[in-house]
Parts: C-alpha cells; sequence; structure tokens
C-alpha cells in the first residue's frame, strides 16, 4: 500500500506565491533529489508554516503525496542561514549556488553528494571572513557540482582522439566535454576556450582531492571563472541570471540587508 504520509529534510530552493494565499515550494531533499509541493494557505497570516518555506532555509517537512504534488503539512526550521541573508553581497551567492543546484537537480532522482554539497559552500559563505573567500567558495562549489552531477570535464586526455596533452596553452571544448589537442581542434576551432597550463594543473589538482587556494594567479583566477561559468552554463542550458546580479554587488562591494532589494529579479 502507498505510503502517503511521509518526512523529508530538505533546503527550501524558491518559493512561487500560487492563486490566493498560496505557494509551491521547490527544495532539495536530504536524498539530494528536486522536490516541488504545494502549501495551502501559507501566505496567510494565520498560516503557521509559511514562515518556514522561505528561500535560503534547511527545513524538516511533513508531507502528504497527493495525485498531482505532494503537499506540506507541517514544516520545522532546522536552520536559517540568518547570516547569509542579511548581508546582501554574501546572499547574492547564495542565491547563485541555489539556482545551481535547483538547475543540476531532478525530480524522484536521489544524489545525496549534491545534498551535502550545498550545504556545505552555503555554510562555507556564512562564516566566510572576506570577499576572495567567498569567491574561491563559488569557484570550488562549481567544480564540485560538475563533478557530483557527472559532468566533470575531461582534462587528461584529448576528448576526441584520447591522445596525452602536454602543452603550455590548453583548448577547452564545452560541448564535447574537455580538452582537446591541436590536432582535432580543426572542427571546434570557432568554440574554444584558450586556458593556461597554470589553470589545467590547478584543475588537475583539485580533481585529485586537492584544494583551490585564495591566492590564485589573476590570470587563472579569470581563466577558471570563465570556463566554469561556461561549462555550469552549457550543461543548465540557460543564462545564469544570478551570475550578473552577484558581480554587479561585487563591483559595489555592496553589505545590506536582505529587504533592501527586491529578489524577484534575481
Amino acid at each position: 500500500m502507498l505510503k502517503r504520509h511521509h518526512k523529508t529534510e530538505a533546503l527550501i530552493l524558491k518559493a512561487s506565491p500560487y492563486g490566493e494565499g498560496h505557494t509551491i515550494v521547490t527544495a532539495l531533499t536530504s536524498g539530494g533529489a528536486q522536490l516541488k509541493a504545494m502549501a495551502y494557505g501559507s501566505r496567510k497570516l494565520t498560516s503557521r508554516i509559511g514562515g518556514h518555506l522561505s528561500p535560503l532555509t534547511r527545513v524538516e517537512l511533513a508531507l502528504y503525496k497527493s495525485r498531482d504534488m505532494d503537499i506540506i503539512k507541517q514544516a520545522q526550521n532546522l536552520e536559517s542561514f540568518s547570516e547569509l541573508k542579511n548581508d546582501l553581497s554574501r546572499m547574492t551567492k547564495a542565491f547563485f549556488v541555489m539556482e545551481l543546484i535547483e538547475g543540476f537537480s531532478n525530480t524522484g532522482v536521489g544524489n545525496r553528494p549534491l545534498f551535502d554539497l550545498s550545504l556545505m559552500s552555503l555554510r562555507g559563505l556564512q562564516s566566510s571572513s572576506n570577499r576572495d573567500i567567498e569567491d574561491l567558495t563559488i569557484s570550488c562549489f562549481q567544480l564540485n557540482l560538475l563533478k557530483v552531477t557527472g559532468f566533470m570535464p575531461e582534462l587528461y586526455t584529448c576528448v576526441e582522439c584520447r591522445s596525452s596533452l602536454n602543452s603550455d596553452n590548453y583548448n577547452f571544448i564545452i560541448d564535447i566535454g574537455g580538452l582537446c589537442c591541436s590536432k582535432c581542434l580543426n572542427g571546434h576551432r570557432g568554440r574554444a576556450i584558450n586556458i593556461s597550463s597554470k589553470s589545467v594543473e590547478i584543475l588537475r589538482q583539485f580533481d585529485q582531492g586537492g584544494t583551490l587556494f585564495s591566492e590564485l594567479p589573476l590570470g587563472s583566477t579569470v581563466e577558471l571563472r570563465r570556463l566554469l561559468d561556461s561549462s555550469t552554463g552549457f550543461w543548465l542550458d540557460r543564462e545564469i541570471r544570478s551570475r550578473r546580479f552577484m558581480e554587479h554587488m561585487n563591483s559595489r562591494d555592496i553589505r545590506e540587508p536582505m529587504s533592501a532589494i527586491d529578489m524577484e529579479s534575481v
């Protein structure tokens, strides 16, 4: 017999108004699957669950499985990330993380490492002490996201002919999934991203279990950001909307509470 009542821990990614006083919630469950659920009456003043369903909140949900969509019956706040929500610069980075989580997660398909990565990245942003560490956290998140979802690019051999790669400059082809040797480049030249041997070395060290360092060469920082944004955007199949807003906040170095801006534009 189908069990209609169940509970799950989840990270709230999006809360979209629906009808008169209702909310459709998009969340990532602790098992790493995307969940869409209806919270009836959650936007009414008398609601007991509405305050627990804001984006960037880790909750425990009590759900009822209906024919079309799970219905949220109860919600308990487990982690509010209040320091992120009260710092506009870091909060925009958190929304960038959540946009990618929503795009790379799948309904009904579990991926526990994705959930663990999500919490680790948000907690890293919350505890960061400066913008350089925050930007590094974002880059680490994007690399790990590609890794845990199966989209990590080929970094060691030509993705076309499988020959070994040894060069001062490398060519990265997003849509075929990795580095390409000079012999195989002709058919992809217009789509190639040129990256230095230093950047490739950094990526390989990370892929082998190393870490990114906070003091990366400026050229590598720019190259890695371009490569990571291009890769995640390609597999997401759309522009990462929150990246532009995040860069705008970085350029202004703003530190304001969440209420200072309408996040519907993100």
